[in-house]
């Protein structure tokens, strides 16, 4: 008979209820603003686990996984040249407040915000005007590809 997972749930100093498991031997924590939406989560993590669906919450920010994406799974079946465009695009396009964003919450809102501020001012050379209608497009496409 196996072992069956257990968690734990306290509240801390702010307030927040943190609920604690551990999965791959590594000490995991939710949070949240009740203590019965803390055990709900924990008891909805934990049945995954047992149940061998669970999947790992993603650390990636925006940057991070485009940077990822790029140097892994595009370097391979892109031609050099379309790697180094690339490359360009995220550093100089996606290095921003945007690409700070974990990716689990970056929005449709945000990336259509992003968008419509590079096409009124989204020169990476600085210049004045935003990016030409060519450039806005190759750079929605990169990013849609990368999603």
């Amino acid at each position: 008979m196996s072992k069956r997972l257990t968690g734990h749930i306290r509240q801390r100093e702010n307030g927040l209820w943190e609920g604690q498991y551990i999965y791959e031997r590594e000490h995991r924590s939710i949070y949240g603003k009740t203590r019965e939406g803390v055990a709900q989560q924990l008891a909805e993590i934990i049945t995954s686990i047992e149940e061998g669906n669970y999947i790992r919450p993603n650390p990636h920010t925006l940057l991070s996984w485009l940077r990822e994406w790029h140097n892994t799974y595009a370097k391979p079946t892109l031609r050099p040249s379309t790697f180094t465009n690339y490359e360009m695009t995220i550093e100089k396009h996606f290095n921003t407040r945007l690409g700070r964003v974990k990716l689990k919450n970056v929005s449709t809102r945000m990336l259509q915000n992003f968008f419509n501020e590079k096409l009124v001012s989204g020169r990476a050379d600085r210049k004045s005007g935003g990016l030409s209608a060519k450039t806005f497009d190759d750079r929605k496409r990169a990013l849609m590809e990368q999603m």
